[in-house]
């Protein structure tokens, strides 16, 4: 995919080999999940791997109103991969949200 390709080409992957100099609250983000109270969109691609898979299930299951979508015929760039069905996705559920909220 040629979108991709730069992206790719120039991630250092810095995070992987570092610690995160901005965790300061020594409270893991998982156990912070249910303080998330607004309506909340999670997509996995169909073709991605178990492993986002269940991240996916984990941020379904623990915050309160949360949405999970797996993209068909997508892998982990679901937003690049099916970038029309990801917009249409996102807008009918940022309709939806906003008419909860008001």
């Amino acid at each position: 995919m040629d979108a991709l390709r730069p992206i790719v080409a120039d991630y250092s992957g810095w995070h992987w080999l570092h610690s995160d100099m901005q965790d300061s609250t020594g409270i893991p983000a998982r156990a912070r999940l249910r303080e998330i109270t607004k309506p909340t969109l999670v997509v996995v691609g169909e073709n991605d791997l178990p492993y986002f898979h269940n991240i996916a299930d984990i941020l379904a299951a623990e915050i309160p109103k949360a949405q999970k979508e797996v993209m068909p015929n997508a892998g982990h760039m679901v937003n690049m991969e099916a970038s029309a069905a990801v917009n249409e996705l996102l807008a009918a559920f940022i309709a939806n949200a906003a008419s909860e909220c008001s």
